[in-house]
């Protein structure tokens, strides 16, 4: 008579466990090779890709504006400064391609005094092993302040609009700048990095053309970036909607190919 087996949870022995333990490590320290190669492979495909597309005005904004859930995090404010970004790079160490500094660069603007702004996250001292597949952005790396150079206090975006925490659960988005760049939140700055390094970016293209949007599941409005300061046309609803860190999960319409 065949054995017959119902759902019961098991347990190794000692020495079947430390066998399947050291095993696991090896698999964890065989895909930190890999990752690592990955980004050596990628790291110049991904430079020739930003060169073809530097040529192309108003490259960025557009497929900014076209992602839904990236152009959710945009104030009417930052629209003519966004209006002069002519390229986003992704920048991963070499060793760790898990710690990242995220650069957006911008044409001459009345705002900053320094065109090029980067956002850097770091691994933290207890983060989980490169290769780990249980790696978190929020949990594992640490974001870092951006000291943003403002030409003036009346440009200064971070003041005009800062983002307000309503709890340790929601906050309200304000100038983008200020909820990414001066960030330093785990959830709101590792979630906005995360969405900009693994679905945006990777993607950049097919955000530009429509090929990364299902017409079925989204329904946008038809909103542009401008470098005309459009404040005067703002509705006097001017509240901005408050994010609930735990429902918004932000799902790329295809899957990326991204670094750890």
């Amino acid at each position: 008579m065949a054995t017959e087996y119902s759902k019961q949870d098991k347990e190794f022995d000692t020495a079947t466990q430390e066998k399947l333990d050291a095993w696991g490590k090896e698999l964890t320290q065989a895909d930190a090779v890999l990752l690592r190669q990955r980004e050596k492979l990628y790291k110049p495909l991904w430079e020739k890709r930003d060169e073809v597309l530097s040529k192309i005005d108003g490259f960025w904004p557009q497929a900014i504006a076209n992602h839904e859930g990236f152009a959710a995090y945009f104030d009417d404010v930052d629209h003519p400064l966004i209006a002069k970004l002519k390229g986003i790079k992704i920048h991963r160490d070499t060793e760790d391609p898990r710690a990242t500094k995220i650069e957006f660069i911008f044409d001459d603007n009345e705002y900053l005094s320094e065109n090029s702004l980067v956002k850097e996250f770091q691994i933290k001292s207890d983060s989980k092993d490169l290769g780990d597949s249980e790696f978190d952005w929020a949990d594992d790396l640490k974001p870092i302040k951006t000291e943003i150079k403002w030409k003036s206090d009346e440009k200064n975006l971070c003041k005009l609009k800062p983002t307000s925490y309503e709890d340790e659960e929601t906050f309200t988005p304000g100038s983008f700048f200020s909820s990414f760049f001066d960030c330093t939140h785990p959830e709101i700055a590792n979630g906005i990095g995360q969405l900009i390094a693994e679905s945006f970016y990777p993607m950049a293209v097919d955000w530009y053309t429509g090929d990364a949007v299902d017409d079925d599941d989204f329904d946008f409005d038809d909103e542009s970036f401008s470098d005309e300061d459009d404040s005067e046309e703002e509705s006097e609803d001017d509240d901005a909607a408050e994010i609930d860190l735990e429902e918004k999960d932000e799902k790329p319409a295809k899957r990326a190919r991204t670094e750890q």
